[in-house]
Formats: structure tokens, sequence, C-alpha cells
């Protein structure tokens, strides 16, 4: 009798723990980030957790800064009404006092209506509040506060087409950001899909690859809102104002970006953070050693940003008089910008194509729905104005 009794009571403490266990996966599958897994081994994940934080962080005596964010807009006929406005809104449509005799809109006008072509370097650009009788510049704007100044160019690609390129110079405390958060110890953890059952389960590595991610979408997505904002043109009216060709500078110690491909086993771990441990398609300048360049390395909203990287202690094979400006990150982003700003101005007429050519492909698309219904045709009617408009110039 009491074996029968020890049976039963055995089959029902079964049945709890069947039922308890359900309850708690259930519970787990929403909450994933609160109730932990049924067969979770906390001592197993905070070891594996401590070996992947020791081993991808940036080591002592290396260097990462993040120096500047570059970003572009193109300015076709039916835009650049938009790029005199936000001229004049700043008042820099004077010309710099002892400086220059033209004012860029006068040059942006000329170029445009006698077809010659070229660059006009307006220069930093200071904040509104460094105004004063005692500074002889005249070009001040709203900056952000991650950024000291601006620097900002203007291009002239052909007769019709101006390109304006925005430097947002990062201040010291935002340059280093991407080395603190790849130091920056962290924890295994699941995180639920937004509108699904499932979870995954992000360890160390992907928890620092998401926050550097991070970073570069927050000085990226700054620059570009601020382009969005001021000098709206073709990438903000055709790739909802988060597509614009964009371009940051890296500069590191040692010269650890890229390596080849016998040496990639030796490569730290944090390079796969930042997109850094290969390249898809790079550059690399024979008249500046060390400077590095990567296009189409990302991918999504990431996929008009391009990654250029300098080893600092190549800064030796500069002139004699400019060696010395290896320490100083500004004078040495303004020194590397002369040949980065020239190659992300045929990066972005690129993109500009690849932008043309992916709306051409959705009207041919929506052309062939358009007898769906009334709504179809008026989108066809639109698409229509708008080839309309591409084809004779206004778009």
């Amino acid at each position: 009798m009491n074996g029968d009794a020890e049976e039963r009571f055995a089959k029902i403490r079964r049945i709890f723990a069947l039922k308890f266990s359900q309850i708690h996966w259930g519970v787990h599958g929403i909450f994933p980030g609160l109730i932990p897994c049924p067969y979770k081994n906390s001592a197993f994940d905070n070891e594996r957790d401590v070996k992947f934080n020791s081993s991808t962080r940036v080591l002592d005596g290396d260097e990462l800064r993040l120096t500047c964010v570059w970003a572009a807009e193109i300015y076709g006929p039916s835009e650049i009404d938009s790029f005199y406005q936000g001229m004049r809104k700043f008042g820099w449509d004077v010309a710099e006092a002892g400086i220059s005799d033209h004012d860029p809109v006068a040059w942006v006008q000329d170029q445009r209506m006698y077809g010659l072509g070229g660059s006009f370097h307006i220069g930093p650009v200071g904040r509104d509040s460094q105004k004063s009788v005692f500074t002889p510049r005249n070009f001040f704007a709203p900056i952000p506060d991650s950024f000291k100044f601006l620097d900002v160019s203007i291009y002239q690609i052909t007769r019709s087409l101006t390109c304006v390129v925005v430097g947002f110079v990062l201040n010291d405390q935002s340059t280093k950001r991407y080395e603190e958060e790849i130091n920056l110890d962290r924890k295994t953890y699941a995180k639920k899909h937004k509108g699904q059952r499932g979870y995954s389960i992000y360890d160390v590595r992907i928890a620092k690859r998401e926050a550097a991610n991070q970073v570069r979408r927050k000085y990226r997505d700054e620059a570009c809102l601020w382009l969005n904002m001021h000098f709206p043109g073709f990438f903000a009216r055709n790739a909802g104002g988060n597509q614009f060709p964009s371009m940051e500078l890296l500069v590191t110690t040692p010269d650890r970006a890229f390596p080849e491909r016998e040496r990639r086993g030796d490569a730290p771990s944090w390079l796969r953070f930042l997109s850094l441990d290969y390249a898809r398609e790079l550059w690399c300048s024979k008249t500046t050693p060390g400077l590095k360049v990567s296009l189409d390395q990302l991918e999504n909203d990431l996929r008009f940003h391009v990654i250029s990287t300098f080893f600092r202690e190549n800064s030796k094979y500069f002139r004699k008089e400019l060696q010395k400006i290896s320490d100083n990150d500004e004078l040495l982003t303004t020194h590397l910008s002369g040949p980065l700003k020239e190659i992300f101005v045929h990066h972005s007429l690129r993109c500009l194509l690849r932008e043309i050519r992916k709306n051409l492909s959705q009207f041919n698309e929506q052309i062939r729905f358009a007898d769906r219904g009334l709504k179809s045709k008026k989108t066809l009617l639109q698409n229509l104005k708008r080839m309309e408009d591409f084809f004779c110039g206004k778009y």
C-alpha cells in the first residue's frame, strides 16, 4: 500500500514538474531577458563572457580614433534652389573677408552657367556662439554637440550637378567612442524578435558589434540629418533622408585595419566589430602611405557609407614641416581630407546613379501593375511625370 502511494505521489510530482517546465518555457519565450532558460548554466556563461571580453579589447598601446564623418548631397536642376536657400539662410553668400573675391553662391552660379567645373572650399564653419567682432570668418552654423566644427566644400561635377561635402570633425570625447564601447565589458543576453514567438541569443562578440554599429549610426545619422534639414537635395528627396553618401575616418595605431589575407589569423578580434577585418574593394594611397579607403563595405541602410583608415605612424612620410601634425587629430584630418574628399565625390556620383537606376526600375514595375485600379493609375501618372522631369532635365 505504501509502495502504491509513493508511486502515485511520484507520478503527480512528474506531472507538476512537466507543467511547471511548460509554464517556465512559455514565460521564458515571452520575456527571455527577464526569465532565464530552464537549463541555463550561469557559471559557464559567466566564464565565457569573461574570456570573450578579455580577448576582444583594444589593447593598451593600441589606438582607435574616429576623427571625422563626411556627408554629401547632390543638386540637379530641380534641387539647386534648395542649395541657394540654405546658403543664404546661414549668410554664406558672401566672400570670405580678405581671402576670396567670390562668394560661394556666385561661384556655383557661374559654374552652372558656363560649365567650367572645379571646387570651392568654404573652409571651417564655427558655431553661432563663436561669432565675434574679433573673428574674421563669415561662416557659422548650428552644429550638433558631438562635433567641434564643420569643413564645407563645393564641387561642380558637371554643368548641371553640384555636390556639397560637409566634414563633421568630432570633439575629443566623441573620437574615443568606438574604443570605449569595444572595451566595455558586456554579458550574453537574449533578445525577443518583435511580432515573433522566437528570440535570439547575443553573446559578448555580437553585443560589442551591435554597440559599435550604434556608434557608427549615431554620428552618421547626425551628419545626414543636418544636411537633410539645412541643404536638402537629391538624396533627401529620393532616399527618405537617411541614405546620404557618407564616410568616416579612423586613425589607428598600429596598422591593424584591412589586413592582408595571410595576416588575418593574427588580426585582433575587434576589427570584426567595425567591419575592418577584410575589404570588398580597397583603395590604398600611393602618395599618402597608410591611407586606405574601403568602398561597398557595408549593407542595408549603411550601403552608401565609406570606411577610411590611416595608420598614424605613417605621418613620418609627410613633408618635414607636416610631420609635427601627427599628434593633432584636427590638423591630421584636415591634411588627409584632400584626397579623401576627391574619392568621396566620385563615390557620391556613383550613389546618385544607383538611386536613379533604382527609381527607373521601380517605375517599370509600377507601370506593369497600373491596370489594377484607380489608385494604381494615379501612381502611374505620378511616375510618368517624374520620368518626364528626369529626361527633361528637371529631376
